[in-house]
């Protein structure tokens, strides 16, 4: 697939760790107070390691120790399940426009869990099925200066672009910026991860002058592949 450039805007970088988003106003507003905040995150703490016990060694390590769970649509009312988790996308990625499907909205499946390192925003996601729609408009009102690298453990994410179709499945990874605009259709059962780093963090580093918006990663190129496999362990590099 093609690829189009343009230049990222150099700016200073502040390494001060910033303060994880908790959502704790979601489940306040629910049952008005931290008892409730701390069922919320238990359940989805409980939620999260029932779903993944039967993993391998390296999918169990990633995450395991200084991770947060952010959110457990299990906990949120089923009217508020679309706009949640449309929140917490623009919160930990982009903002964007999601439909959430029916079964979603009734079975409440969605979680997400998080592992930052200072303003580098680490993203664990079990996904629920849906569409997801990055506007021109919403590139040009958020002005999100990101760089975003996605990999999947299971399941399938398909992208339409201008420049053509991607889809990101076990195995393969995608880079973009936050400059792009495309449609998404999320399959069933999709767990993937997410590094979303600020362009203003790489100003110091020669790019040749401009960032590519959208590339491809599969295991047929080597450094792809340590890429990879770099980002599927992160939990237990950064925790070391």
């Amino acid at each position: 697939m093609s690829t189009s450039r343009s230049a990222g805007s150099p700016r200073s970088c502040d390494y001060r760790r910033n303060d994880r988003p908790k959502y704790d106003d979601l489940a306040q507003s629910r049952s008005g107070g931290h008892t409730a905040v701390s069922e919320v995150r238990r359940a989805a703490e409980e939620r999260w390691t029932d779903g993944h016990s039967r993993s391998g060694p390296l999918e169990q390590s990633v995450m395991k120790d200084d991770s947060v769970p952010l959110l457990d649509l299990c906990q949120v009312e089923q009217g508020d399940r679309r706009s949640a988790w449309e929140n917490v996308m623009a919160e930990r990625l982009v903002p964007m426009g999601i439909d959430i499907s029916a079964d979603a909205e009734g079975g409440g499946h969605g979680l997400l869990r998080s592992l930052d390192l200072s303003d580098i925003k680490v993203t664990e996601w079990d996904c629920p099925t849906l569409k997801v729609s990055r506007t021109k408009r919403l590139i040009e009102t958020s002005n999100t200066e990101v760089l975003m690298l996605l990999t999947a453990s299971s399941g399938t994410q398909h992208f339409e672009l201008q420049s053509g179709t991607a889809r990101i499945r076990p195995g393969t990874g995608l880079i973009s910026t936050g400059r792009v605009a495309y449609k998404s259709t999320v399959s069933p059962g999709l767990r993937k991860r997410s590094v979303v780093i600020p362009l203003s963090a790489l100003a110091s580093y020669d790019t040749g002058g401009s960032i590519p918006d959208c590339v491809m990663l599969d295991q047929s190129r080597p450094l792809a592949r340590v890429l990879i496999s770099f980002v599927e362990s992160m939990g237990s590099h950064v925790s070391s």
